[in-house]
């Protein structure tokens, strides 16, 4: 079954796409069974201060990590662009094409 997860999770503050959803895994040694707990991911929005976001596995917020200020989200957003951008598929590239180049006057 695939769940469409940029459909179900959204930031709560800014209402933005939540990016690199993983689920948190908590596994039963006695009976090897794994289960999961809940789901976390990044807020991508370059206007959010929002860094990372817990949500239980009903899909309610449970925590919000936030980064100081707005800059120091903004630099590690340019950073990682700039770093993989090589890394990226044509059609990767296409879609990320203007929030690189937003980013770029953040390095």
């Amino acid at each position: 079954m695939i769940i469409m997860m940029s459909k179900i999770f959204r930031c709560p503050r800014c209402h933005g796409e939540v990016i690199g959803i993983l689920p948190i895994i908590l596994f039963d040694h006695n009976n090897a069974i794994y289960t999961v707990v809940g789901y976390e991911g990044f807020c991508s929005s370059l206007r959010c201060r929002v860094q990372k976001i817990t949500y239980d596995k009903n899909y309610n917020v449970v925590g919000i990590r936030m980064f100081k200020d707005l800059q120091t989200k903004r630099k590690v957003m340019a950073k990682i662009l700039h770093e993989n951008w090589d890394k990226y598929s044509y059609k990767t590239k296409k879609k990320l094409w203007q929030k690189y180049e937003r980013a770029k006057k953040y390095l």
